[in-house]
């Protein structure tokens, strides 16, 4: 849904950025090595909670975060979806089985 239709803006931007960054990587074919129970999303798993902890030690406790509230706010807010990511991703990863070299969308060997 285009933003001209109704649609969230946001959203849509998002997902056009995605798509993008989706065949600068091959594709979904090229996408399949970090299918949930595979080592890249495990790899994405890891990242995720570093910035989270990133967040938490550098900004939440920051003076000058501290000082003005939307601010922190805005810090939280990070730190909150970060969480929210890594509970998705984890969630996803913990139920699948260990990647076969198939894109999960596609079906088929990755080449």
């Amino acid at each position: 849904m285009d933003a001209d239709a109704g649609g969230d803006p946001t959203t849509d931007e998002a997902e056009r950025d995605r798509r993008a960054r989706l065949v600068e990587l091959g594709g979904e074919a090229g996408a399949g090595q970090f299918a949930p129970g595979s080592f890249g999303c495990h790899e994405l798993l890891d990242r995720t909670a570093l910035a989270a902890n990133a967040i938490e030690d550098w900004l939440l406790g920051h003076p000058a975060c501290l000082s003005r509230p939307e601010w922190f706010r805005t810090a939280r807010r990070a730190f909150d979806a970060l969480n929210d990511l890594y509970r998705s991703v984890s969630e996803a990863h913990i139920s699948e089985e260990p990647w076969d070299g198939r894109s999960p969308d596609a079906g088929g060997p990755v080449a």
